[in-house]
């Protein structure tokens, strides 16, 4: 296999449960915005302020767990 196919193939699989989790999230807000008087401005930043907390955590996790 070609290094930088293995090399991207390890990063997307570690990835993807973030992309879910982010996705999961998002899906979630659109559909309490639905029942709200939220303008849509403030849906998207709440959505992209949780899906970075969501990736921060997740990288300090890794580095604790890496001892790095």
């Amino acid at each position: 296999m070609n290094p930088l196919r293995a090399l991207l193939w390890k990063e997307g699989r570690a990835a993807a449960l973030r992309v879910a989790a982010v996705a999961g999230l998002a899906l979630l807000v659109g559909l309490a915005h639905i029942d709200s008087d939220l303008s849509p401005q403030l849906v998207s930043h709440l959505v992209g302020v949780f899906a970075a907390i969501l990736m921060s955590m997740d990288l300090v996790a890794g580095e604790r767990s890496r001892g790095t």
